[in-house]
């Protein structure tokens, strides 16, 4: 008689995991930190658009600092608070996706998804004094990423695919992932959901803390980049 198989309770791929195990080492040890060197790493780590105006010689880690904190900045959190939501979400987008490619290419295509977030908060706030910190840009991108498969999933099989067995799942092509209207709905929800979250439950001088150009930016990369990394079924055909 053949013993039962015993599925895991949590059945999360190894990169997650060991990308959850680097985020919570980085938050872990920087509590330990006297507070004069945590100010230097996060002055030396996070995404800061000064560094790449007048301020960028008294800013801490200069000159390799700068172009390193397009990715470094994704590996701290503001509390752990922060670190539990991205660390939720990675789960739960990056899952699906980490099982459609290679551990190097999954962590290759977060990074440019990070640095795809970094790119607009600079490009939106140049010169702006303020660090910027977190991975919501890379998994943004990862959340992107998922719907170009999600709205291939319009069967019950496919959908199976989907929690199964996701490298199955065909992907949409851009054109059709802007000419589906389920696609672009969900797309207009995402954003809408970033911005009250952003703007209508901040603090009342409409200050919330949260990076949206970040998300924004890490989404829109997702989107176009996602192609490139992939190594899962290609684009549906649809007659």
């Amino acid at each position: 008689m053949q013993s039962p198989v015993h599925e895991p309770i949590f059945n999360v791929p190894t990169v997650i995991v060991v990308l959850l195990g680097l985020f919570v080492a980085v938050h872990l040890g920087r509590e330990f930190l006297p507070a004069r060197l945590d100010d230097w790493v996060l002055g030396a780590l996070a995404f800061n658009p000064a560094r790449f105006a007048d301020r960028a010689t008294v800013l801490p880690g200069a000159p390799w600092a700068g172009p390193a904190s397009f990715i470094t900045h994704t590996l701290l959190h503001g509390d752990w608070l922060h670190l539990g939501l991205n660390s939720a979400w990675l789960m739960a987008v990056g899952s699906p996706i980490s099982k459609r490619m290679p551990a190097l290419a999954f962590i290759g295509f977060a990074a440019v998804c990070g640095a795809g977030g970094a790119l607009l908060f600079l490009a939106i706030h140049p010169g702006l004094a303020v660090p910027m910190v977190g991975a919501s840009g890379a998994i943004s991108g990862l959340m992107a990423a998922v719907f170009r498969l999600m709205f291939s999933a319009d069967d019950a099989y496919t959908r199976e695919l989907l929690r199964e067995d996701p490298a199955a799942v065909p992907r949409l092509s851009l054109l059709q992932t802007f000419t589906s209207r389920a696609a672009l709905a969900a797309i207009a929800v995402w954003v809408g959901v970033n911005m009250l979250a952003t703007f209508g439950l901040g603090a009342p001088d409409g200050s919330s803390g949260i990076a949206w150009e970040a998300h924004l930016g890490g989404f829109c990369t997702g989107l176009a980049a996602f192609a490139v990394f992939d190594r899962g079924h290609g684009p549906v055909s649809r007659a």
